[in-house]
């Protein structure tokens, strides 16, 4: 059976299958994924503090607020987009579902680009304006280079993918970057001795596999 077949069955089993079973598969892979996520965010922690020292922990933690400014769009224009997917699915017009999903992209594209640039570019006065001192400065400003250089593969969109009816396909956007990450920051950390750019390099490269 072609993959188009198997995507024109889960989209329309959105429309067909019964309330309460479609509720608790979907409910199930969505609580998957954010327990996915939670692991990735503690051993993310686990490794900074354990592999490079506090400091470097504390520095990592200053660029919280940019990856926060990243993930508040991809969430806004994901959900969004999801929702005009899913309407545009149940009335089944896939042209105006594929136009919706594109803009989704677009628009936090867009974004990313400007946050990578005018960060790469005013890097030192953000972290001052974030609160580096002296000792995380340089810690911080490894870190949020590479993670500002690497914002325009920070998006997954499971929820486009949910909206399809392709739950453990989405389910797995975050899987298998969790799995990637939890593999290269021990290897980059531990073993090539990377200290703080280790994970934002391995951030990244989990954050491409999501695209596979």
């Amino acid at each position: 059976m072609s993959s188009d077949v198997v995507d024109q069955d889960q989209t329309t089993a959105l429309g067909t299958r019964p309330l309460g079973r479609l509720l608790w598969h979907t409910c199930s892979q969505t609580t998957m994924s954010v327990g996915v996520y939670g692991v990735y965010a503690l051993s993310n922690a686990w490794f900074v503090s354990r592999g490079v020292g506090p400091v470097a922990f504390a520095a990592v933690n200053l660029v919280a607020p940019v990856l926060l400014i990243l993930g508040a769009v991809a969430t806004t224009v994901g959900v969004g987009g999801a929702s005009l997917v899913s309407r545009s699915l149940g009335r089944d017009d896939p042209a105006q579902a594929a136009r919706a999903s594109g803009n989704a992209f677009l628009v936090y594209w867009v974004t990313a680009v400007v946050v990578s640039v005018v960060g790469v570019v005013s890097i030192d006065p953000l972290l001052t304006l974030l609160g580096a001192t002296a000792e995380t400065r340089g810690y911080a400003r490894d870190y949020g280079l590479v993670i500002l250089a690497g914002a325009v593969t920070a998006t997954g969109f499971s929820s486009l993918v949910r909206a399809e009816g392709r739950m453990r396909f989405s389910t797995m956007l975050w899987v298998i970057p969790v799995l990637t990450q939890l593999t290269l920051d021990p290897l980059l950390i531990f073993g090539c001795g990377w200290g703080c750019a280790a994970r934002p390099w391995a951030r990244s490269a989990a954050r491409r596999s999501r695209w596979g």
